[in-house]
């Protein structure tokens, strides 16, 4: 669905919010449901939770909705938790929806006691954090686990990881990384299985098996995550009569079906004017069923990359640009065009 940048029209706001609230935010709300009330959850009881869910939604203002995607990030040093300035008053308003780097009981509890306790909806928030290759025992990289072709031993890895990160107060880890690496100048090469997508998807399934077992209600089990692949462009140059195609491969990883909003932005990295960092220009809703892949294709025409210049004319200049698609406008992978 493109549109020109510089303003979104209501409808298309609205549209993109709805969207947004019925998919991404709806997975996230489930799993910090389960996970915090920790009760027997299986397949008979999703009717009921998708229409607790939706009745929940309804009772939310725009500010909750979006406040439910905001996942800002709390550190730690030697004197304990160390706050991102206003975050307490943002849970207090319904405005966080899980909270990155946080772990331990003591700091987990006492942020999760504001968003149940204090909030107007009572959500519980989901703590997430980047455990690649174990928590408090640390394994071997992910990319020299994959050399022992064991996927049973790494399979117990992500379950001894998955141990350690629960009785830490946290449920959610950004693990496995399924990007099938082949170039050694990437700088992430370390945390993914190698080059062999088939090995890859082998060890993928077994760190996610590891990590959330069969029940995510188990208070011993931490969410895996839905991943992008590297996006792959049909070319690198745009002309006037002639897009390009950007395509990415999404994956869910984790044990339910749900719905994702993949997005679209460019960026022009020099104009005649001040060009934003990230415009959004497309994105596409899709349904995606546990450990299924599906490709997403936009297409880049010329006129995605006009904008209005000093002159207030809508034009297109020649140049670089930034493709970037993703969840949201952060958790990205990017790839590079010419116009």
């Amino acid at each position: 669905m493109p549109f020109k940048p510089g303003f979104i029209p209501l409808t298309v706001r609205d549209e993109i919010l709805d969207s947004v609230s019925k998919s991404r935010m709806k997975k996230l709300i489930i799993a910090a449901l389960i996970l915090a009330v920790g009760n027997g959850y299986g397949q008979t009881n999703q009717a009921k939770m998708n229409q607790f869910i939706s009745a929940l939604i309804a009772k939310m203002t725009i500010e909750e909705k979006i406040g439910q995607l905001n996942l800002p990030s709390v550190g730690f040093d030697v004197t304990g938790p160390i706050l991102s300035q206003g975050v307490e008053e943002k849970i207090k308003k319904g405005l966080v929806g899980g909270v990155f780097n946080t772990y331990t009981p003591i700091a987990v509890r006492k942020l999760q006691d504001i968003s149940v306790k204090e909030t107007r909806l009572k959500i519980p928030l989901i703590f997430g954090y980047d455990v690649v290759h174990g928590h408090r025992t640390i394994f071997p990289i992910p990319l020299v686990l994959s050399a022992t072709w064991d996927t049973l031993l790494i399979e117990k890895t992500a379950r001894a990881a998955a141990e350690e990160m629960s009785a830490d107060g946290l449920n959610w880890t950004f693990s496995p990384m399924v990007d099938i690496a082949r170039d050694p100048r990437w700088g992430r090469v370390s945390e993914g299985a190698g080059e062999d997508w088939w090995l890859g998807s082998k060890i993928a399934r077994a760190m996610v098996r590891g990590y959330q077992g069969t029940d995510l209600s188990k208070d011993n089990t931490v969410l895996a995550c839905v991943s992008y692949s590297d996006i792959k462009l049909n070319k690198t140059s745009i002309t006037a009569s002639s897009p390009i195609t950007a395509t990415i491969t999404v994956t869910n990883s984790g044990n339910y079906d749900g719905e994702e909003v993949v997005q679209l932005y460019i960026r022009d990295l020099v104009g005649s004017v001040t060009r934003p960092v990230m415009e959004l220009k497309g994105y596409q809703k899709i349904m995606i069923k546990k450990g299924e892949s599906k490709q997403v294709n936009f297409q880049i025409k010329s006129e995605d990359c006009k904008f209005f210049n000093s002159d207030l004319k809508w034009v297109s200049e020649p140049g670089d640009f930034k493709v970037y698609i993703g969840p949201d406008s952060r958790d990205v992978k990017e790839a590079s065009f010419k116009l």
